[in-house]
């Protein structure tokens, strides 16, 4: 909720549940340096957790509806978006026979500049070649309709390049 990567957190238990935990913690690491425990116990003295919270809302949220309105204004409609109930990602599912991790090899990092995780990555057997993940969690919403209008030119191209079969 603070920053990204501090793996820094708390809870509260007792009994046999905090004496459980505790072990596990002691198992599995050696506890998160001593020095970002004390400061991020005075950033909690001395500031306010819940506004903190309220400003990150406001932030994504502008970002969650500059990607929404990005990707119904930019990305062709022979692909499919599932939107998000939570969380920060898209998942962009285009025609078969289009493999999103050529694309951002050969088109989308080297000439558009925009980047996305291709579904591969997300599959055991990386089996899975036309799907993709966006994130909009950081970027402004001016970099997000920059880069989902180059993003968008690509799929249509890449779509057009691939020419899948439609189904039956």
């Amino acid at each position: 909720m603070l920053m990204p990567g501090l793996r820094v957190g708390w809870l509260v238990a007792d009994g046999d549940l905090l004496a459980g935990i505790q072990k596990m913690l002691l198992a599995s690491n050696l506890g998160a340096a001593s020095v970002v425990q004390a400061a991020l116990a005075n950033y909690m003295k001395e500031n306010d957790l819940d506004a903190h919270l309220a400003d990150l809302r406001t932030h994504y949220c502008a970002q969650h509806e500059a990607m929404t309105a990005a990707i119904q204004k930019y990305i062709p409609d022979a692909v499919t978006v599932t939107h998000p109930t939570g969380g920060f990602y898209y998942w962009v599912t285009l025609p078969h026979g289009v493999d999103t991790t050529a694309v951002l090899a050969n088109i989308a990092a080297p000439q558009a500049h925009v980047t996305y995780i291709p579904s591969a990555n997300f599959y055991p057997h990386h089996d899975v070649h036309n799907g993709l993940r966006l994130s909009y969690s950081g970027v402004t919403p001016a970099q997000i309709d920059v880069g989902m209008r180059r993003l968008g030119q690509v799929l249509e191209t890449a779509i057009k390049r691939a020419q899948p079969v439609p189904e039956v």
